[in-house]
């Protein structure tokens, strides 16, 4: 089940589109100021999100600029006034993918939001972690990460080995490229592990991707979703 996250400081509104919304079989959770809904967001992942622009606290302009910097790449459909048309091309600049202008039809906003998840289900890449060695980007289940330059190239030498387990030596070879006598201590590849699992895992205690070989190294195991 899909879920959406509603943005609206006008409650009546909110209950209208969260009822009409839940008979179409999406999960929904509401806030109603940008506050509010960027606490939500620190909470949980959300599938779209309805986005009023006039918001209190943190307008919707404000809280969509905040989320592409931090890299949150959520689809966004902008609810705006007839005239807020200056702030409406601001939305789509801030990276919105939609906007839907009040008063409006809600079968219209579910065909949008209908088109915009489709959208965002044919770009999904086959698995959770995708390496971008062109622009030296990783993407976690669609969203970007920041990582640092060691991160980074630990990450890709456990990737293109994915599915083979790695000995601690071999991965102290490839990033720091030393003689042996010169190397760092082995615990420092445990660190660097312990910081890319902080960035690519849901649950870093309980890592889905990046596991421990135990007496051996570490492995990346990617699969299909």
């Amino acid at each position: 089940m899909k879920k959406i996250l509603v943005v609206d400081d006008e409650p009546a509104l909110v209950e209208l589109l969260k009822y009409n919304l839940e008979q179409n079989h999406y999960f929904v959770v509401t806030a109603f100021d940008g506050q509010q809904a960027l606490n939500q967001i620190a909470q949980q992942e959300f599938d779209l999100i309805l986005l009023d622009l006039m918001l209190p606290k943190i307008n919707g302009l404000q809280l969509m600029q905040q989320l592409r910097t931090r890299q949150n790449l959520v689809p966004i459909i902008i609810l705006t006034a007839k005239d807020q048309a200056d702030q409406k091309v601001q939305g789509l600049n801030l990276g919105a993918d939609d906007y839907v202008t009040k008063p409006f039809e809600v079968k219209e906003l579910l065909a949008r939001i209908n088109a915009v998840l489709r959208r965002q289900k044919a770009v999904q890449p086959t698995t959770s972690l995708v390496l971008d060695r062109d622009n030296f980007e990783v993407l976690v289940r669609g969203q970007l990460v920041s990582l640092t330059k060691t991160e980074y190239k630990l990450f890709d030498f456990l990737y293109v080995n994915a599915n083979r387990t790695l000995t601690r030596e071999q991965l102290m070879e490839h990033l720091w490229q030393q003689k042996p006598e010169r190397m760092p201590d082995s615990r420092a590849i445990d660190i660097q592990i312990s910081h890319l699992r902080d960035k690519i895992e849901q649950d870093p205690k309980r890592p889905q991707y990046l596991q421990t070989i135990r007496g051996f190294g570490y492995r990346l195991t990617l699969k299909g979703d």
